[in-house]
């Protein structure tokens, strides 16, 4: 729980993890030293402001979401299988119930009456249950990254705005605190039930002793410890109800009849080979906030001398570009996959990954990554009129002649580069240099066929290589597509890849002569494109201590929060 309270400091105020620990240690050891009196204090107030903001997250997440599609997230959430759940579930009970014997045990003495202690117990115990699930309600519908958080429960109001999100934030807190006490206050009483040292003494003992496991990260908290505590834990509770009924009597059947029990349990588990989590998320994406400051960090980064800023406003986010133009970020509407194309916001334009490693098929047919183009950026950045564009042109020299490209945004060095690399390779390589020449052109101001929309080859930021007729979807079958895919020399590509040029054969509308220079999009497939893989803050991978990207990294937090 020190743990948790150190990572949520991190991920909501930006603050440091040792000192979030240290804060929530100091706190828990001035509350526990109060004994039982400062423990009904604070879950007087923080249980009742706990299941209000709860249910308020619940009723958001449901009217945003889809309520109907729970059963088949949650299966996929669990790949597959109930029984994890069930089995996380008990586990995460019986070590909960294990440290609060400790409380329970102390409450007579401040309360006599059995009746009132027995319906605070059934309301208390049904209360949590609630509280549980409807958590695990609001996870499963918006199925968050787990593992990208410390705090999974704090990326559920990603999308509900800074108050709402800053409210959860605190109450979250409050939960942790709350857990932290309880369960030291547990230990430390049962310490000093043993007579050895006074109840002082054995809060400071407990309370230093627990620093150790609060600098693991959650996924070893919940993969490792959760599941060892709650095996133990269900055989002493199993233990203590069977021999409160028979007193004094057959002991040693009791320990072998629970062993057994616990025994069972964990082989179920270590059968069903559940992965890190005790309450596993497929980890399929990052958050929206998260990926929204993923996707406009590389578009900083791929437009530096363009894009000057980010601001939020009304809900919205922008990127402010160097001429005080604002471009939104995401529009908020449904579209379909042709309408993302046609009028793609910054969102649309960098939603699908694009695969950074070789490619052994044509993509899905609706995969297009980085065919989606917004038009105001371009025009921003490389010319927003015929006339602009073509000032903006310089001729690269691609080995037998030179062609028009855009020198903004170093796109003509860029091309240079990689017609550089080219010419070498295809000195040694005969068989590649029939792939690249002679190109078919690159600066041509025309519209894409079938569409009012400007080629990229109108801004002068694309080129054509050697031409076949299997190289475009329009051109040639699917089948066609596939065996041109499959012979096409992927150290060519790579060259390309390399110096931010993105690869149409990487499109399920196939066009395989076609290399688009487009930094935003390879970056993001170079920095984020694992989604898979733990990142401690949202920005890992990323040359964080280039200055450019330290700010770019300051304001995008600033400015979304």
């Amino acid at each position: 729980m020190l743990a948790g309270s150190g990572a949520l400091f991190q991920e909501s105020l930006g603050l440091s993890r040792i000192l979030g620990i240290v804060l929530m240690a100091l706190l828990t050891l001035v509350i526990i030293l109060q004994d039982l009196t400062g423990i009904l204090r604070i879950n007087s107030i923080i249980v009742p402001m706990l299941f209000s903001v709860i249910v308020t997250v619940l009723a958001a997440t449901i009217t945003s979401g889809d309520i109907g599609s729970i059963d088949t997230k949650l299966l996929e959430n669990y790949r597959g299988s109930i029984m994890k759940p069930v089995l996380f579930f008990i586990f995460y009970c019986c070590y909960n119930s294990f440290l609060s014997l400790g409380v329970l045990a102390a409450i007579p003495e401040k309360i006599k009456s059995k009746a009132t202690l027995k319906t605070g117990v059934l309301f208390g115990a049904m209360g949590l249950m609630l509280l549980s699930l409807m958590l695990n309600i609001s996870l499963t519908l918006n199925s968050p990254e787990v593992f990208g958080y410390s705090i999974p429960m704090n990326c559920i109001t990603s999308g509900f705005g800074k108050v709402i999100k800053n409210i959860v934030a605190s109450c979250i807190w409050c939960e942790i605190f709350s857990t932290a006490v309880s369960n030291a206050f547990s230990v430390a009483k049962r310490l000093s039930s043993s007579r050895i040292m006074p109840y002082w003494q054995t809060c400071f003992i407990t309370v230093f002793c627990c620093l150790p496991l609060a600098f693991l990260e959650f996924r070893g908290l919940i993969s490792f410890f959760y599941p060892l505590f709650g095996a133990l834990s269900m055989f002493i509770i199993f233990k203590l109800l069977y021999t409160s009924n028979k007193p004094g009597k057959k002991i040693k059947k009791a320990n072998f009849i629970a062993l057994t029990f616990c025994l069972i349990i964990i082989s179920a588990y270590l059968i069903g080979s559940p992965r890190q989590s005790f309450a596993y998320i497929k980890p399929t994406a990052p958050s929206y906030e998260i990926t929204m400051k993923q996707d406009i960090l590389c578009l900083m980064m791929a437009y530096p001398g363009y894009i000057s800023n980010v601001e939020q406003s009304d809900g919205r986010v922008y990127l402010v570009m160097k001429s005080g133009k604002k471009i939104l970020y995401d529009d908020k509407k449904s579209k379909s996959i042709e309408t993302k194309i046609a009028y793609p916001d910054l969102q649309d334009m960098t939603e699908q990954a694009y695969p950074i490693a070789p490619v052994e098929k044509l993509m899905d047919i609706n995969c297009d990554p980085g065919r989606a183009r917004v038009y105001s950026l371009l025009n921003e950045v490389y010319g927003g009129s015929r006339q602009q564009i073509e000032d903006n042109l310089t001729n690269v020299n691609v080995g037998y002649g030179a062609f028009q490209f855009n020198k903004n945004n170093q796109a003509a060095e860029a091309l240079k580069n990689v017609m550089t690399e080219l010419s070498k390779l295809t000195e040694k390589r005969k068989d590649v240099r029939a792939y690249v020449y002679p190109c078919s052109g690159t600066f041509n101001y025309r519209v894409i066929a079938g569409t009012n929309r400007l080629s990229p080859h109108s801004y002068g930021i694309a080129i054509d290589l050697a031409r076949d007729k299997r190289d475009y979807w329009k051109w040639a079958s699917r089948e066609e597509g596939q065996r041109r895919l499959a012979s096409y020399p992927y150290e060519l590509v790579e060259i390309f890849e390399r110096n931010n040029f993105i690869w149409g054969g990487k499109w399920g509308h196939f066009d395989i002569l076609h290399f688009e220079y487009r930094p935003e999009i390879i970056m993001k497939a170079r920095y984020f494109g694992d989604i898979s893989s733990f990142r401690k803050v949202w920005y890992e991978g990323v040359p964080a201590e280039d200055t450019y990207v330290k700010n770019c990294i300051k304001n995008i937090d600033e400015a979304i929060r």
